[in-house]
């Protein structure tokens, strides 16, 4: 669906929307749209670049708040989010922000907020890169889980493909790199 519909542009693109603008839309969406389409025998090279993404989305988020965190729009846009964040990244500066970026905690309400109470860009920015590997981690469960959650196939009666779906390792399931890629 995801490659067919709209394209490896297309998802980057609702990233950079979904991580640069406040949206109710989490990013780990297309991580699942990867993980079960034709896209997850390339994750090694979508999930990291998606990550990439991201992080230039978080330094987007951050220049926008930045130029508008003395107007109303913050208040519109962040909500019942601003408070919370905003005492979270007074207190903690760029360490809030690199929770924003491993953590379920709203990522873009965080550069948000890390741009209005002028956080340093260059601090900002590279912890942005943390999501790289967040969105490694959580596409390789994504994943992982999605074949688990598999139904039963006919050849689910003790042949090789069986013996590859029973095993501990989530590198046996498809769309994980082997030994042999």
């Amino acid at each position: 669906w995801g490659n067919e519909q709209i394209g490896c542009v297309g998802l980057a693109a609702i990233l950079l929307l979904t991580d640069a603008v406040i949206t109710p839309v989490p990013p780990d969406v297309l991580l699942v749209v990867i993980a079960n389409t034709e896209l997850s025998h390339h994750w090694w090279i979508y999930v990291p670049t998606l990550g990439l993404i991201s992080s230039g989305a978080g330094i987007l988020a951050w220049h926008l708040s930045a130029r508008v965190g003395n107007t109303r729009l913050p208040r519109l846009v962040l909500g019942r989010f601003r408070e919370r964040n905003a005492e979270l990244v007074s207190r903690y500066g760029v360490l809030a922000v690199a929770l924003g970026a491993l953590t379920p905690i709203p990522y873009s309400v965080t550069c948000w907020t890390a741009g209005i109470l002028h956080v340093p860009v260059r601090k900002v920015a590279w912890v942005t890169l943390l999501r790289i590997p967040r969105f490694i981690g959580y596409y390789l469960v994504s994943a992982w889980s999605t074949h688990l959650l598999d139904p039963p196939t006919a050849s689910d009666n003790g042949g090789p493909a069986d013996a590859t779906l029973r095993s501990s390792s989530p590198s046996a399931a498809p769309g994980y790199p082997t030994a042999a890629s």
